[in-house]
């Protein structure tokens, strides 16, 4: 058997755990022990976040279809998860809901333990029966779930007893518990409260049995979240309230807002939100501290199978006339590398292309891209089509969106831009109504997290569809693998979606969090902020 145990816990004193042929237990163990007793974490205050891309996000149930993946950081807080995301990229996953797990033999069935005790906010106990209501077709595998795409490799899940459930995988699956501590798919409900509320008072109002409950909730206004007395772990949550509120998309503004003391932390400050000259005055101020999230955040072009980009020729010319380095150095004033493959290692990313000394390096990036920097050769091919022109729909920062747009126009692209209101975000990329999109991947070191992105069985959108078989065999062979072999599947994969030009990688960036001295305690990973043990000292 393959024990791997989610051992210790964040930000807590570890010991270790033995166990022979059963699943062990994890024990949290409270706070970090301190320098000295002003150094101790002290309960009490209330933390003020601006909300997801400025607004406090409506949908807090991840079954609705405008579920943002942002809201996890809020979700994990009501609902509980069964994992916690590592501390730093390789580490283990840290238990919250659940103690511990382990595989057989293959990686073809996962055995998870649950946490004793447990009971939802709503009084019911938190149980196997719980977690088989929610990864049904009735929750979880709904396709409006966020949670859906991680279950399709699921062929059963069983009732062990009522604190042991067991995964059996469709094939062997070594990533489904990463997906646990990362993505919507850990989360829990209560299935009496989402029975008794319906699905629209329970995306205002969940009901979990996380750290803490939702207390006020005015819909893009502000969420007010007060803390869990019965949470397992409630001696160690610190803050009695979390408030989210709503600070507008201008990334100078919302810097102005922490000037001023409106807001204690700005999340996820990096190049795709946030101009260069304001992400320098954020690192170089004293009266701040700082923290660098790990993980690879990484802006690629995506596109539908639509014209101009069902012709491969179109993509061609775009990649032939897409050159990187200075919209690296200079657009974004160094605070981002160029990316030749659908990765970076800015910030680390697991499988990255490795140089002749294991080293993960932009060169060896390079050496997968079939298009280098060319003009000419774009030029041709746009003369050979009679022109090229179509619209860029683009989330993220203008300054990359101009970047490219001039770069193209150059070779005779005519890309026009545009820049959609954050509410639509989610819908246009579900419903595939672009035609070539500029997106930023956020932070899950795991390529094989974002398979919605490279799978013909779940598609982003219903337009764009990676139907190649070398990548699926090989994404699907990368489930089971590790080592050299797991490298070199995703090497496969880097390689042949360049080769199809699916998709253009352009730039991946390291992303920070700014935030007031008085605030302690909390983490990032990917594109979420825990503040599960968070804590102020004034």
């Amino acid at each position: 058997m393959h024990m791997r145990l989610a051992e210790g816990g964040r930000r807590w004193a570890c010991r270790a755990v033995t166990a022979i042929g059963i699943l062990a237990m994890s024990t949290a163990l409270g706070g970090t022990m301190a320098a000295n007793a002003e150094d101790a974490p002290k309960m009490g205050g209330t933390v003020i976040i601006p909300g997801v891309n400025g607004t406090p996000w409506p949908n807090l149930s991840w079954l609705e279809p405008g579920y943002h993946v942002g809201n996890l950081n809020i979700s994990s807080l009501i609902q509980g998860s069964l994992f916690l995301s590592p501390e730093k990229i390789g580490g283990p996953v840290i238990p919250d809901l659940a103690t511990g797990y382990q595989y057989n033999s293959d990686n073809t069935v996962l055995t998870i333990k649950l946490r004793e005790g447990v009971k939802f906010t709503d009084g019911t106990p938190f149980n196997a029966d719980a977690i088989l209501w929610l990864w049904s077709p009735d929750f979880d595998m709904n396709p409006s779930s966020k949670a859906a795409i991680y279950l399709t490799g699921v062929k059963a899940v069983k009732k062990i007893d009522d604190l042991t459930v067991e995964v059996d995988f469709k094939a062997p699956n070594t990533t489904f518990v990463a997906a646990l501590a990362s993505q919507a798919v850990g989360l829990v409900a209560s299935p009496t409260a989402f029975k008794r509320l319906g699905r629209n008072q329970f995306d205002l109002f969940p009901v979990g049995a996380g750290a803490y409950t939702v207390q006020t909730h005015i819909p893009n206004q502000s969420i007010i979240l007060k803390k869990n007395p019965d949470y397992w772990d409630a001696g160690h949550v610190y803050l009695d309230s979390i408030k989210e509120v709503l600070t507008g998309t201008d990334p100078t503004a919302n810097y102005q807002k922490l000037l001023s003391g409106q807001i204690d932390l700005l999340a996820d400050v990096g190049v795709f939100a946030f101009d260069p000259e304001t992400i320098r005055q954020a690192l170089d101020n004293k009266d701040f501290s700082n923290s660098a999230s790990p993980g690879a955040s990484m802006a690629f072009i995506n596109f539908t199978n639509t014209s101009p980009f069902n012709n491969k020729l179109a993509r061609e010319a775009l990649a032939y006339c897409t050159d990187r380095q200075p919209i690296a150095e200079q657009t974004l004033g160094g605070f981002a590398e160029p990316t030749y493959v659908w990765g970076g290692p800015a910030g680390g990313m697991d499988f990255y292309p490795k140089d002749a000394t294991g080293k993960q390096t932009v060169a060896a990036g390079q050496a997968l891209n079939a298009y280098p920097y060319n003009p000419d050769k774009a030029k041709a091919i746009v003369k050979q089509l009679g022109g090229l022109k179509f619209k860029l729909t683009s989330d993220i920062s203008k300054n990359i969106a101009v970047a490219v747009q001039q770069e193209w126009a150059e070779c005779g692209i005519d890309a026009e831009i545009y820049l959609p209101p954050p509410a639509q975000y989610v819908s246009i990329l579900q419903n595939g109504t672009y035609q070539a999109y500029l997106v930023n991947t956020a932070g899950v070191p795991d390529p094989r997290i974002f398979a919605k992105y490279l799978t013909p069985q779940q598609p982003l959108d219903q337009q764009h569809e990676v139907d190649d078989p070398v990548i699926t065999n090989a994404f699907n062979k990368s489930l089971g693998d590790s080592g050299d072999a797991l490298q070199q599947d995703w090497n496969t994969i880097f390689k042949q979606l360049n080769d199809d030009v699916l998709l253009i990688p352009v730039i991946a960036a390291p992303r920070y969090n700014i935030f007031t001295p008085c605030l302690h305690g909390i983490s990032s990973f990917g594109n979420t902020v825990t503040y599960h043990h968070a804590w102020k000292s004034c």
